[in-house]
């Protein structure tokens, strides 16, 4: 697969050159835009945005609005990766002022909502929650209830965040209600996964373990390994939190194996540091000392 991911970069690459010399620029903004998209599956971040800034400046140059907005939604998804979530705001807002000018309800719902993630991700949680809010409400005037499900869980998420507790729980429930009637199990493990967090705040670790349990089965049924290695990670903080060290190194180590198999560093951090607690309040201070060494490489 990789080998031939880089044969479609190099033929991309090539006809970027051709159709420019050819002086045809509609040609070459699709080539780069193409490319960009297989440096970002790639990892190699900076040559995809700087592929998308090219095709976005052509798309401009053209007076193509709608390549021009998908270029903007392909710079911002980038930048998102890289954690640079100040340019992905800026993309994201541009984004939003041309879907104004076309009055696409169903575009301006998802960038309201990428916006609120990407304020989130900087911990703007107030800014995050209005983003959120006015996606719920153009959501509710078009009748899109998949745009209101993902705003509703992200608004949970924010309220939690500020500790607001009470209207957290009423946009989780109300959204896990909602993913479960449209049918959408990804949003269901996602609420269930934050649902838990809130009874974990509010130390009812029971009924933290119920949920974290169903959205861990969730993941498994649609292999959605990341949110399976989250919630065991989840799962292992509760069993220490309630003295269980065993079940929680349990979970930890399946935290880690999964966040080693898909090359997450930051998982795989989190879960070496997490076992070198859990082995350290059980004792085994020599087990511990080995995770803590790990977690400094």
């Amino acid at each position: 697969i990789l080998c031939l991911t880089y044969n479609a970069i190099y033929l991309f690459e090539v006809s970027v050159v051709l159709f420019l010399e050819m002086v045809d620029r509609k040609r070459a903004m699709r080539s780069l835009s193409n490319l960009g998209n297989l440096y970002h599956s790639c990892g190699d971040y900076d040559k995809a945005v700087d592929s998308h800034q090219r095709s976005l400046a052509l798309a401009s140059a053209l007076g193509l609005a709608d390549a021009e907005r998908q270029g903007l939604q392909d710079l911002a998804t980038t930048f998102d990766s890289m954690g640079h979530y100040a340019e992905t705001i800026r993309c994201y807002e541009q984004g939003q002022r041309l879907a104004q000018e076309k009055s696409d309800q169903e575009e301006q719902v998802g960038l309201l909502h990428n916006l609120g993630l990407a304020y989130y991700h900087l911990s703007d949680y107030e800014t995050a929650i209005g983003h959120q809010g006015q996606s719920i409400d153009i959501a509710m005037a078009s009748g899109d209830r998949t745009g209101i499900l993902q705003a509703m869980i992200a608004l949970g998420n924010s309220r939690l965040a500020l500790c607001e507790v009470d209207g957290a729980l009423d946009d989780l429930k109300e959204g896990l209600c909602l993913a479960r009637e449209l049918g959408d199990c990804r949003q269901e493990g996602n609420a269930l996964g934050s649902l838990g967090l809130i009874y974990d705040e509010l130390g009812e670790y029971q009924t933290v373990l119920d949920y974290f349990r169903q959205s861990l089965n969730i993941a498994q049924e649609i292999g959605h390994l990341q949110g399976e290695a989250r919630t065991y990670g989840n799962i292992g903080n509760i069993f220490y939190y309630i003295g269980d060290y065993n079940a929680a190194i349990q979970h930890h180590t399946k935290h880690l194996k999964i966040a080693r198999e898909t090359g997450n560093r930051q998982g795989e951090a989190q879960a070496i540091g997490n076992l070198g607690v859990a082995y350290d309040a059980l004792g085994e201070h020599r087990k511990a000392i080995d995770y803590y060494c790990q977690s400094l490489v």
